[in-house]
């Protein structure tokens, strides 16, 4: 998986006017493989592999044991909240299942629910609230967007020196931290909206 990611990483830095990328990639790809890889791709019969996609896809398949796939994806579907875990650090960890198995095959806005069914109630009561009502019903640009903002606040946000919070009780210290994560992203929100 690493090799794949760096291949489209080197390759995002290239730019041509008239050459698309998909084919860029193709055609680029066995000059990035070696021995085994290298022996695999000449294998395949000739004209079998039409887009970069579906190269991404044979090379996975391949070179990604069936357990090993099944295990990714079922670590992906059955995401849960660390019980300590902030939402960024979730938000990342999940980031982080889906580069593992980049062929699980599940469309975006599953995995969106994925991770929104797997989230503390307290952050599943935050995309609500900015969703206006059900996160679950936004569209997959929207809910990720969302679901990046609240992230990004949820990392900056610390209440290691916040000295107005005196007491020992969690809920507290929860309710807190959710106003402040709230005010937050509707101050991005407003911001982004003035910018428009």
């Amino acid at each position: 998986m690493d090799h794949i990611d760096l291949f489209e990483e080197i390759c995002s830095t290239t730019q041509s006017c008239k050459i698309p990328k998909d084919y860029l990639k193709c055609n680029f790809f066995p000059f990035s493989l070696a021995d085994k890889a290298t022996r695999w791709l000449k294998s395949l019969p000739p004209g079998s592999i039409t887009s970069w996609e579906g190269c991404k896809s044979a090379f996975l398949n391949h070179f990604y044991t069936k357990s090993r796939s099944n295990f990714l994806r079922n670590k992906l579907q059955g995401f849960q909240q660390g019980p300590d875990e902030t939402f960024y650090e979730a938000w990342e960890r999940f980031k982080d299942y889906e580069r593992d198995c980049p062929h699980h095959s599940f469309p975006e806005g599953n995995l969106i629910n994925t991770f929104y069914r797997g989230l503390h109630a307290k952050f599943k009561l935050s995309l609500d609230t900015v969703s206006n009502g059900d996160f679950t019903t936004k569209n997959v640009d929207d809910a990720h967007a969302f679901i990046e903002n609240l992230a990004t606040n949820n990392s900056n946000a610390s209440t290691d020196f916040d000295r107005t919070i005196r007491t020992k009780d969690s809920d507290s210290k929860d309710i807190f931290e959710l106003k402040n994560m709230m005010a937050q992203f509707l101050k991005n929100q407003n911001r982004a909206l003035n910018a428009c």
